[in-house]
């Protein structure tokens, strides 16, 4: 969990400066993904230390909140003004409040959960869909890139999050038996898979508005290989 805090602090620290300070970008949205990141972080630290299933709500509301919030900015194109922005924001403000005040066992909170359960789902996959054509559209090929291994790394990270949930105790006993050790434990492919699945969107949203919106030419690095990161290579912007 504290794997999103520590990465949503460093993205910050570097773009506000990169972005923010030197080049007078407005960086207003990915700081609030950021803000909804951290809060992913602590709830996740917290329902995995309590297994609690008011804790379990505070893992949840974070996710539904990122996912929400970069299903609008992706149908928005990264436009950096818009009020589906405060819409977003609102709607999964009222739905999570929903859940919370509302005991698990009413029927206002089992229908608050299936309401969360579709439009998360068809957020994810609207994400996935739309963004596949949104990156192959940007002028930087880097994008569609940065798409493809954004992409591939969640198939991956659902993949073995089905295996812990389905095959844990299968996996946990058998492989033991021949000397394998079981890595999975609590989803840990999970959750390293989501966490660089949202390092990369959050990277394939920041170079499409770099390059689309606000004309740029950038350069892209890498730390360690599998890190990227990005640099505006001058102040003057692209034809």
């Amino acid at each position: 969990g504290m794997t999103y805090v520590v990465m949503a602090v460093v993205l910050y620290a570097y773009y506000h400066n990169e972005l923010a300070i030197k080049h007078g970008i407005d960086i207003q949205r990915l700081v609030t993904l950021g803000i909804i990141i951290v809060a992913l972080g602590i709830g996740t630290c917290l329902f995995h230390a309590t297994l609690q299933y008011d804790m379990q709500l505070l893992d949840e509301f974070p996710m539904y909140f990122l996912i929400s919030y970069g299903f609008t900015m992706m149908y928005v194109r990264c436009r950096t003004h818009s009020s589906l922005y405060a819409v977003s924001l609102a709607s999964s403000t009222v739905l999570c409040l929903i859940l919370w005040f509302n005991d698990r066992s009413s029927l206002t909170h089992e229908l608050g959960r299936v309401g969360m359960v579709i439009s998360f789902s068809v957020y994810f996959v609207y994400i996935f869909f739309v963004g596949a054509t949104v990156s192959s559209q940007c002028r930087d090929q880097r994008c569609e890139q940065l798409f493809d291994r954004c992409y591939w790394i969640w198939i991956f990270s659902i993949v073995f999050w089905f295996i812990d949930n389905v095959f844990c105790d299968l996996l946990s006993r058998d492989l033991v038996a021949f000397h394998v050790p079981y890595l999975n434990y609590h989803g840990t492919v999970w959750h390293i898979g989501s966490c660089m699945g949202i390092y990369y969107f959050f990277h394939v949203l920041l170079v499409y508005m770099l390059v689309e919106h606000h004309k740029l030419n950038i350069t892209m690095h890498r730390f360690a290989l599998v890190f990227p990161y990005i640099s505006v290579t001058e102040l003057s912007k692209k034809n």
